[in-house]
């Protein structure tokens, strides 16, 4: 689901950004985040790299799963590299059993070390020193 004002910030931001991650739904107890098809496959084949530098490879698998309409969307359709990272698996998807118990500081770990990794190379590769 698109947030509400997602579809504005891409329309007036798109120009300044060099590429847009969505963070949803990543700390299930049994995470699995294949690449959703609506996202880029340059920066997913990035997070990938990333995830095998840090060891977290079996996080990200290399299957393909269906196009979802997220907050990368709009992004996406004005030009900029997006992807979602969404588990489509997590049985607790907006319901009331969406509990602490339900999730795991490991997996949520495991997104980040990834994220660090590939964000500090994404910035290092195209932030412009003054």
């Amino acid at each position: 689901m698109v947030a509400a004002g997602t579809s504005q910030i891409a329309a007036a931001h798109s120009g300044e950004l060099a590429a847009v991650v969505i963070v949803d739904f990543v700390a299930d107890r049994d995470l699995s985040i294949p690449r959703e098809a609506g996202s880029d496959e340059g920066l997913w084949a990035r997070l990938r790299q990333s995830a095998r530098r840090v060891g977290t490879r079996a996080v990200f698998p290399s299957k393909v799963r269906g196009e979802i309409l997220d907050d990368h969307t709009p992004f996406a359709r004005a030009g900029v590299p997006a992807i979602d990272l969404i588990d489509f698996t997590y049985p607790h998807f907006h319901r009331t059993s969406d509990t602490l118990d339900k999730v795991s500081a490991q997996s949520l770990d495991r997104v980040g070390e990834t994220l660090v990794d590939m964000l500090g190379r994404l910035a290092r590769a195209t932030c412009r020193r003054a």
